[in-house]
């Protein structure tokens, strides 16, 4: 068998130096606290410290209990530092774990003041305990950092940057009735590594009313040219964000890039100002891999299309006209074949069956549970997973999802959400026709209608250009880090490979660890187990795989010979999409076509870990959506030893495993056909 660095080009000496969002912190943990702690820009501050324990009463909700919480907060500060109470206080604050089960819970608050407090006693007291003194840690860098930008930022912004309960929310946009903006997360590991993260959070907001007095410790506000706005409540960041990782040129300062570049820049400055060693992050690819898989997508059994949609949505004509147009296209039919809303039991398994649903009022999912709209399966797995189905009052297309899951059997079902403004007018022609974002929808769920007619029913995928081998694959779901007899939701699949044909010899669900062990010794191995993890055992060499991307590991933000804030302030568009190594602001995304392709799999070695980068398969357009993840491969032994990733038969087979278009529609995929293999059985 060949090893990996059989397959891949050399590319150490071509490939650009990109930055990260991580910063490797040198010297003592307590001795850079002392250092955070006194402000040395002429105001006479110091980072002061505080501490309350708080009870959670019966019967209060979070979102009230941790409203008290920073209210009180506000109110202790304000009479330490004799404010009055028109005056806004900015601060930042941790919890001490007490166990997730505990109503007692202690909050840790600093903010400044005129006053030199006796951080080295308070830090002496905690030396031992290095968790607590790396939270401090961050803290006290978010503090700084949250001071700095709300000083400094309103001309960067057209939105002032704001603070509230101990968050700071900046490059907020305003749509109709909507606020659209980040917050900063810093996390200190205890490896001495800062890690920058920034989040999505979306408000509902009205124009503000006059009001008398401070009410900063209950309403949240936000300021703009025209008008103040109050925020109302906040919704559901992954269905209403419009916010982009990336935008070149024009809108770049409202992208999540530059505000990670922003708030690094920052944090460089406090760090050196108060002489404290550190390091930049850097991803540099040593190998380059070229070869994805392709596949020919051609059905053994019928498409059968279910209309399982509202009265409403089932009347209009011309919606089912354009629809059943494009996937008699795009199936390659000459004719559809509809079925009738009917239960599980009564669906044929020598049919793949297209579920129709319908999404109202502005809903993101068809999703239903109790007659109220959920975000993900997940909702319902868990609701029927503790309550039953029988009085669930689920959607058709969910429940059908979670009979096919208890059953684990051939049938084939996919579900389309389809709302009743799905035809367009041709930006060209001017003609009508079915709107683009459907269009992916069909070309997608050909995929994977594709996908599990191979798994479920042929149990085998032919013209597969690997190795002869025989694995397991297991993926885990998990609500969260959780304790090893905690449940969990594991996939276990075990395959083999012969003459270039993927057999599936056998497949098994694990509902909690201790079965999964059981079922899988090699898993024994394992110390945590983390959510949507994949591992993959070699079974002749005894050697496991396991990727993964954490906090730890880190992001591309930027090239490390260009400062992209410098770039936007003087000209938003010299941030562009240029794609020579020296000159791009975003390496790896932007890249010069190899072997007639833009897709690659970017390999960094690190130690005995093995990270890697997938890069698009198109120069992105003018922006880009979601940031393309970096992430680490890990081999063990069956003794649990690590042992060299680059050097192991099974990352050369997983790394080649990487499919084109498998799933994602004209994309190449981030993830492993032998995940999508163990992914499928949970998510079906």
């Amino acid at each position: 068998m060949m090893k990996l660095i059989d397959f891949v080009n050399d590319c150490s000496k071509i490939s650009p130096i990109a930055k990260t969002n991580i910063l490797d912190i040198d010297g003592n943990i307590c001795d850079n606290i002392n250092k955070l702690f006194e402000v040395d820009d002429s105001s006479g501050l110091y980072v002061t410290h505080g501490q309350k324990k708080f009870f959670k009463e019966e019967g209060e909700n979070n979102k009230r209990f941790y409203a008290r919480v920073h209210k009180e907060i506000q109110q202790i500060i304000r009479k330490k530092l004799t404010l009055s109470s028109l005056e806004n206080v900015v601060y930042d604050s941790f919890w001490k774990n007490y166990g997730s089960f505990s109503r007692s819970k202690e909050i840790h608050f600093f903010y400044l003041s005129h006053q030199e407090s006796g951080i080295k006693e308070f830090v002496d007291k905690f030396e031992e305990d290095s968790d607590f003194l790396c939270k401090v840690f961050s803290a006290i860098v978010g503090l700084h950092i949250k001071r700095t930008l709300l000083k400094e930022l309103d001309e960067h912004y057209e939105i002032e940057p704001v603070f509230y309960n101990s968050e700071l929310y900046l490059s907020a946009e305003k749509y109709s009735q909507i606020i659209d903006a980040f917050y900063p997360r810093f996390y200190f590991s205890m490896q001495k590594e800062l890690v920058v993260n920034l989040h999505r959070k979306v408000f509902r907001i009205e124009t503000k009313k006059v009001m008398s007095g401070n009410t900063e410790e209950t309403q949240l506000s936000f300021r703009t040219k025209e008008n103040d706005f109050q925020v109302t409540g906040d919704i559901n960041a992954t269905e209403y964000s419009k916010k982009k990782f990336m935008r070149f040129k024009e809108g770049y300062r409202n992208s999540k890039n530059y505000s990670q570049n922003l708030v690094i820049q920052k944090i460089k400055e406090i760090l050196n100002h108060a002489e404290i060693p550190f390091s930049e992050r850097y991803f540099r690819a040593d190998y380059v891999l070229h070869n994805f898989i392709t596949v020919d997508k051609n059905f053994s059994y019928p498409l059968v299309l279910i209309d399982a949609r509202i009265p409403e949505h089932l009347s209009d004509k011309k919606v089912k006209i354009y629809f059943e147009k494009e996937v008699k296209e795009i199936f390659d039919l000459q004719e559809l074949a509809y079925a009738p809303v009917q239960s599980f039991e009564s669906l044929d398994k020598s049919n793949n069956y297209l579920v129709l649903n319908s999404l109202v009022d502005e809903a993101k999912t068809s999703i239903l549970v109790e007659g109220k709209r959920k975000n993900t399966i997940w909702d319902a797995f868990d609701h029927v997973r503790g309550k039953g189905i029988e009085n669930a009052d689920l959607d058709y297309y969910t429940e059908l999802k979670i009979h096919r899951f208890e059953a684990q059997g051939e049938v084939v079902i996919q579900g389309i959400d389809l709302d009743n403004n799905i035809v367009e007018n041709d930006k060209k022609t001017g003609l009508e026709k079915l709107s683009s974002k459907v269009l992916i929808k069909i070309q997608k769920i050909k995929s994977e209608l594709w996908l599990k007619e191979k798994i479920f029913k042929e149990r085998k995928i032919e013209n597969i250009d690997l190795p002869d081998s025989k694995m397991t694959l297991i993926y885990i779901r998990a609500p969260g880090v959780i304790k090893k007899r905690e449940e969990i939701l594991a996939s276990i699949v075990d395959v083999y490979i012969s003459n270039k044909t993927l057999f599936i010899k056998g497949h098994s669900l694990a509902k909690n660890a201790r079965t999964l062990e059981q079922k899988c010794p090699f898993m024994k191995n394992i110390k945590t187990f983390y959510n949507d993890s994949f591992y993959l055992v070699d079974e002749v060499e005894k050697i496991c795989l396991s990727r993964y991307h954490s906090d730890r590991i880190p992001r591309i933000i930027g090239n490390q010979r260009i400062d992209n804030i410098e770039y936007a302030l003087e000209d938003e568009s010299l941030v562009n999409r240029v794609c020579n190594p020296i000159e791009t602001v975003l390496p790896y995304y932007l890249a010069p076509k190899q072997k007639s392709q833009y897709e690659h799999i970017y390999l960094q070695p690190r130690g005995d870990d093995l990270l890697y980068f997938v890069s698009p398969c198109n120069s992105p357009n003018q922006t880009i959506a979601k940031e393309n993840l970096i992430y680490n491969i890990l081999t063990m032994d069956k003794e649990g030893k690590q042992i060299n990733a680059m050097e192991q038969n099974i990352t050369s087979i997983f790394l080649r495993s990487f499919t084109n278009d498998v799933l994602r529609l004209k994309e190449v995929s981030k993830s492993s056909l032998f995940e999508k293999i163990a992914k499928i059985y949970i998510e079906n």
